[in-house]
């Protein structure tokens, strides 16, 4: 019989390799049959020798690992991660003794990882009382976040007193984020198109940011008394981003001007004493305190007091309801981390801790008093209405408020859009390439940059 060949040996590197363990490989018993006998031979069949290696993760993110249960017979182990990208590692148990043959001696390592998703909450608020109407979530690895006006309802008697507050809860998003403002009212012609734009922004993580959507030509208008289409508001807190201008209502004998997108004035209306085309402020130049249409900060005319209130509002660069005015807070800082409150102080605990500083007002930022809110989304101005002046279109609201239709049945004209500065790459859909005008009510769309 011929003799069997030796094993070979092992080696691990002295300086690259750490804490490396080897196995020598098992000897098995064989049993050999021939025609002579049979018998069982010692020195067996021969078995592969086996090495195991980990690689170290060097990167500087900062490891949290929450033990429980060291003197029981579960342990547990939880593990976070400071930084916004996934991480990866193991984890592994080190046995220590004295007066053994062997220590110390190891676990095998369980891995772990943690992924931080491009994961978005959202919770819709009656902003005067801070009721939660409804919470949502969207993980924007999979599909985009879009919501259109009165589609989160959930038992609200009216959607324009509801505000959509969305925060990333585990990282930081780079979005493209697509708002849209409401048409104007049809009265028999139609109103103006709401003004869409596109930009791209960060989301920062735990960060309260609030959009604001208006309705198309309800009465009375978000946007102005009868007929002006509501715009829609982004917010970081209390600090207006930018928003775009909903279309003028329509008149007898004139159409309504159309909104404006980010940054872009709106649009005259038609016919023989039309409504303007609100202005648009330059970027980062909104005054802080806005004003009702007819320019008073403290004296809202309500429609079918037209007199001295046709021309538009606008909006505040910062919310600032009436709890927060009479407790002296400055209209664009920071509370820090909080529940949401609303306008008549209550603070909401089903609400998500998270850094807020959206000071809220009335009746979704429009107030009737220049006492209970100083927010003036509700900036359209009025249009004539009655047998003496016609029944005009009013004005769309946004930054600026379109004016309303004068005289003879003639449309309102569309709002103004906004930039703080911030948003990044914007389309503003100047020429309706992008998008088009918006037909109907104004939505909001959130996507992972491309």
């Amino acid at each position: 019989m011929d003799g069997a060949g030796g094993g070979g040996s092992s080696f691990l590197h002295p300086t690259l390799i750490t804490d490396g363990e080897t196995t020598l490989g098992s000897s098995v018993p064989h049993v050999w049959s021939d025609l002579v006998g049979s018998g069982v031979v010692n020195s067996g069949k021969g078995g592969d020798g086996s090495f195991r290696f980990e690689i170290t993760n060097t990167s500087t993110t900062t490891i949290t690992r929450t033990i429980s249960g060291s003197q029981t017979k579960t342990l547990s182990v939880s593990v976070t991660s400071s930084g916004s990208e996934s991480s990866i590692g193991s984890i592994r148990c080190k046995v220590t003794a004295s007066d053994v043959q062997k220590s110390p001696v190891y676990s095998r390592s369980a891995s772990w990882v943690v992924i931080h998703r491009n994961l978005l909450k959202y919770e819709v608020i009656a902003e005067g009382s801070g009721q939660l109407r409804a919470t949502g979530e969207q993980n924007l690895d999979t599909d985009k976040l879009n919501i259109s006006y009165g589609n989160y309802t959930n038992g609200s008697v009216d959607p324009r007193n509801d505000i959509i507050v969305v925060y990333a809860p585990e990282k930081d998003i780079p979005v493209t984020i697509i708002f849209a403002a409401a048409e104007g009212a049809k009265n028999t012609n139609r109103g103006g198109p709401g003004g869409v734009s596109s930009f791209e922004f960060v989301l920062k993580s735990n960060t309260e940011y609030v959009f604001a959507l208006g309705a198309a030509g309800v009465v009375p208008s978000p946007g102005g008394g009868y007929g002006g289409g509501g715009g829609t508001f982004f917010y970081r807190g209390s600090q207006l981003i930018a928003c775009v201008g909903g279309g003028g209502g329509g008149g007898a004998c004139g159409v309504g001007g159309a909104g404006g997108g980010i940054s872009r004035a709106g649009g005259n209306g038609t016919g023989s004493r039309p409504g303007t085309g609100g202005m648009a402020p330059s970027a980062g130049t909104l005054p802080v305190r806005g004003q009702f249409p007819g320019g008073s900060q403290t004296a809202y005319t309500p429609y079918g007091r037209t007199a001295s209130a046709m021309s538009g509002g606008r909006v505040s660069a910062c919310t600032w309801g009436s709890w927060y005015i009479n407790r002296a807070y400055s209209p664009c800082e920071d509370i820090g981390t909080s529940y949401f409150r609303g306008n008549d102080g209550t603070e909401n605990t089903s609400t998500a801790l998270i850094m807020r500083s959206y000071k809220a007002g009335p009746r979704g930022g429009s107030g009737d008093g220049g006492n209970t809110g100083w927010i003036y989304r509700q900036n359209g101005g009025n249009g004539g209405w009655g047998a003496a002046v016609g029944y005009n279109g009013d004005g769309g609201g946004g930054a600026q408020g379109g004016g309303g239709g004068h005289r003879s049945h003639s449309g309102g004209g569309g709002a103004s859009g906004y930039s703080n500065g911030e948003p990044q790459n914007v389309d503003a859909d100047k020429s309706n390439i992008s998008y088009g005008r918006n037909r109907g009510n104004s939505y909001f769309e959130i996507a992972i940059q491309p």
